[in-house]
């Protein structure tokens, strides 16, 4: 979501524009909910993995690093290229 995010920003905030508060609220919320530790229904409380803080802000910030590479990559694409 932090890619749709960087694509939409020259629209601005508002979604009504194009612009980047729909992505940008599904980011923060995915964050929030990785944050918030696996409850009893869930797939990692069912496996027995523990939950650690420090794991979790480390995927998060796994993400972040992914996003950006992706969008300098992007940005980097001829202007001639299909996709």
């Amino acid at each position: 979501m932090l890619v749709a995010t960087t694509t939409k920003a020259a629209y601005g905030l508002w979604v009504q524009h194009d612009g980047v508060e729909h992505p940008l609220l599904h980011a923060i919320l995915a964050a929030v909910v990785a944050v918030a530790r696996p409850g009893r229904w869930s797939v990692d409380h069912l496996a027995g993995l523990p939950h650690s803080l420090a794991r979790t802000l480390g995927a998060i910030g796994v993400g972040v690093v992914a996003a950006a590479v992706t969008v300098s990559v992007l940005r980097q694409r001829p202007e001639d290229h299909p996709l």
